[in-house]
């Protein structure tokens, strides 16, 4: 006799035919007969359906199932599993942010935990005034790896931070070209805890005499940092994401804006599986601005981003690109956050009339909710980014501008909940917000 994996489904007697069933499971010391009970079993909702006992609440530690049948040529069955209940430890959640400081006070690169049950603030680096862009990336070890745009020492820079060592270490990866105010930065780590990072450059084409957007990459996975171009079309590289797939090699998506930043947006995408650099055109229907790449459990990829007045998906899962439309509403795509659970369905977080929203295709179809939304206005659900757990239950992180605050929300209970991990007092607001789960 076996049981389920959650031990929430108890097979009792399969296709025998019978004329008298007495159960008697012990929980923890607690006995429950089939039909009455000698003592009170707290925490327990059963039901007998088919043969079969499912419950939705076994107390968590040593429990012994004991069952006795009787057939109906007079024959006794008596049988006794043993089992163990494990506590289902909650995902740790971490994310970072920027808070805008009003003048004189200069932006900072924020960083906030529940790993002690609360959320605890930290801040982790000055940021001068300017966006950070930041990105956040979690290792097999739960430690954590950020990357971020500054120019707090005057010329702008590519920035990396991390906790690896037991304190927090920043160390400036590249400085770009000049009159940068768009540095925008994406993080990935590998299997061997290696960091990559894709991210805008503005650079200088002397045959032109004047400076245009390329897409950059840098990585540490030979022991020091190492930066290269990956496109150099002039007008690329704005709103790259960057993944890393099991056999460690990189995909990034990005936008194509043109030399002069003003024609229409073009998805591309970008990966060195073949040993260099190959770039790709997914999709020329006003798209890439805002996208968020991930890679599967089979290396395959799945992108989302906003195209055109929508938010669109792609992914090459079938061996060539297909691109489907997951909410048809006008302006659906804007702040869009993709992330994969176990079983390779995606999970989105973006906004929406100002509210914040997810979007899953695990039922086979693209399926909306909405998860937060100021009924006294304001926006809801900027900067978003969003996670799943090894159970898929997804956690997003976002930005509250009428609360002026960092919020969290998940879906772990069964519904949305929301609850604010930072109000940035003092602040004139909060730029984008990057999440990433551990577990204890």
């Amino acid at each position: 006799m076996s049981l389920s994996a959650e031990q929430k489904k108890i097979f009792i007697l399969g296709g025998l035919s019978v004329v008298l069933v007495i159960l008697l499971v012990v929980l923890q010391g607690y006995r429950f007969f089939l039909g009455a009970r000698v003592a009170p079993v707290p925490q327990l909702s059963e039901s007998i359906v088919g043969g079969r006992l499912t419950t939705n609440n076994l107390p968590v530690g040593n429990n012994t199932l004991y069952f006795r049948a009787r057939t109906t040529d007079g024959k006794l069955l008596e049988d006794v599993v043993n089992f163990t209940v494990a506590k289902v430890q909650p995902a740790v959640v971490h994310i970072s942010y920027q808070k805008n400081g009003k003048s004189p006070n200069p932006d900072q690169l924020k960083y906030a935990t529940n790993d002690s049950g609360s959320f605890i603030t930290t801040v982790i680096d000055s940021l001068g005034e300017t966006f950070a862009y930041d990105d956040l990336a979690v290792d097999s070890q739960g430690k954590i790896y950020i990357s971020y745009s500054s120019e707090e020492n005057g010329p702008h820079t590519v920035n990396y931070a991390t906790n690896a060592s037991g304190a927090w270490v920043t160390t400036v990866v590249a400085q770009v070209g000049p009159s940068l105010t768009n540095l925008q930065t994406s993080i990935a780590v590998d299997s061997n805890n290696k960091v990559h990072i894709s991210y805008n450059d503005f650079v200088f084409d002397p045959a032109a005499s004047k400076s245009f957007y390329d897409l950059k990459y840098a990585t540490n996975a030979s022991g020091s940092w190492v930066t290269s171009t990956v496109d150099a079309t002039q007008g690329v590289g704005r709103y790259s994401s960057i993944a890393v797939d099991k056999n460690n090699h990189v995909h990034i998506s990005y936008a194509d804006l043109g030399q002069d930043q003003l024609s229409t947006p073009i998805l591309k995408y970008a990966t060195n599986t073949s040993g260099s650099w190959t770039l790709e055109t997914i999709d020329k229907n006003a798209a890439g601005l805002g996208s968020s790449i991930k890679t599967d459990s089979n290396n395959k990829v799945h992108i989302s981003y906003q195209g055109g007045p929508n938010l669109r998906y792609a992914t090459n899962v079938s061996g060539n690109w297909a691109l489907q439309t997951v909410d048809s509403r006008i302006l659906s795509g804007n702040h869009n956050s993709l992330t994969l659970d176990s079983s390779n369905n995606a999970h989105i977080s973006y906004l929406i009339s100002n509210a914040l929203q997810y979007a899953t295709n695990i039922s086979g179809n693209w399926v909306t909710a909405l998860v937060d939304k100021n009924s006294a206005g304001g926006s809801t659900g900027e900067g978003s980014d969003i996670a799943v757990d090894g159970s898929g239950k997804a956690y997003i992180s976002y930005y509250d501008y009428k609360e002026v605050a960092v919020k969290y929300a998940t879906n772990v209970s069964g519904s949305w909940v929301s609850s604010i991990v930072d109000d940035v007092n003092g602040a004139s607001g909060v730029a984008y917000t990057s999440i990433g789960l551990a577990r204890p």
